[in-house]
């Protein structure tokens, strides 16, 4: 059996200008999901706030109907925490609250079901997260930004900040490969092997 965690974070609309953000959804997300969807067998989360979601359907209504159609069979799971793609930690609780409020409004109107996992994006992360538990319960991280605040054993990717169940994604593996080979060269085992990091 082999197994992957694939996650991709999809900002349509977060861009300099209209035309940057129209490129992102026709060269970037829409082939993207049409890929999905010649591949049944494929499983993947995808993270877009409830903001983007709303880019797309004022103006792509073909890739919400195609990312509905792969959330409901099941291919994709659709990770939409926020309304926007905010530093989250740096506002009022009740700015945080009400983001959360509107995107679950937003999903309900585009017939997305909400789910109860927080991505805490660009190492938004910390202590603080465990007080979302009311709304969340779990939290996705990525390792690169969260090695910069804390020591992560990737080999314990899973643990618990106060009630909070936290996963930890691997995002350097792929970028050290990526930097490192730039033909189709035979990986060896030190390629892949998890990031150490320097016990002093």
């Amino acid at each position: 059996m082999n197994l992957a965690l694939g996650l991709f974070h999809f900002n349509p609309h977060w861009r300099a200008n209209e035309r940057s953000a129209n490129r992102h959804c026709t060269e970037t997300l829409g082939p993207f999901l049409h890929a999905l969807h010649s591949n049944p067998r494929w499983r993947v989360d995808i993270e877009i706030s409830g903001s983007g979601l709303e880019f797309l359907q004022s103006g792509y209504p073909e890739q919400i109907r195609l990312l509905r159609e792969l959330v409901h069979r099941g291919q994709v799971e659709l990770i939409s925490a926020l309304y926007t793609p905010n530093i989250w930690i740096a506002f009022p609780r009740h700015d945080l609250e009400m983001s959360i409020e509107l995107n679950r409004r937003c999903l309900e109107k585009l017939g997305f079901p909400w789910n109860r996992i927080f991505f805490a994006q660009e190492a938004f992360f910390g202590e603080g997260v465990q007080a979302l538990t009311e709304h969340f319960d779990i939290a996705v991280c990525k390792d690169d930004y969260l090695s910069y605040s804390y020591r992560v054993d990737l080999r314990h990717p899973c643990f618990r900040v106060g009630n909070m169940r936290v996963i930890v994604a691997s995002g350097h593996i792929l970028k050290e490969i990526a930097f490192r080979h730039t033909t189709d060269a035979h990986f060896d085992q030190q390629d892949l092997a998890p990031h150490r990091h320097d016990p002093q």
